[in-house]
């Protein structure tokens, strides 16, 4: 299962959304991350717990894309994700 950790909350900046560390992800988190729209809509998917077959049906389901595309996109945002350390080793 893919799930964010704790201490991350989701602000909206103008046309733009930021994670934002809070509590004792702040000290680990030392850049900004910013989220286009289908970023933000898989991040919400993260928060709750979810699986990448889950992923992929919902993204193609909501979005205008193939399932190839669907698939890299979900794959180089969880990497991305998991790098920056804001996934749960679970």
């Amino acid at each position: 299962m893919i799930k964010s950790k704790e201490g991350l909350l989701v602000r909206k900046f103008g046309e733009k959304y930021i994670i934002v560390a809070i509590d004792d992800m702040a000290d680990e988190m030392h850049s900004l991350i910013t989220l286009n729209e289908t970023g933000l809509f898989l991040w919400k998917m993260i928060e709750k717990g979810t699986e990448t077959d889950e992923m992929l049906g919902s993204m193609l389901e909501t979005y205008d894309v193939d399932r190839e595309t669907a698939e890299n996109d979900i794959k180089a945002f969880v990497e991305k994700a998991a790098q920056a350390g804001l996934l749960t080793d679970a």
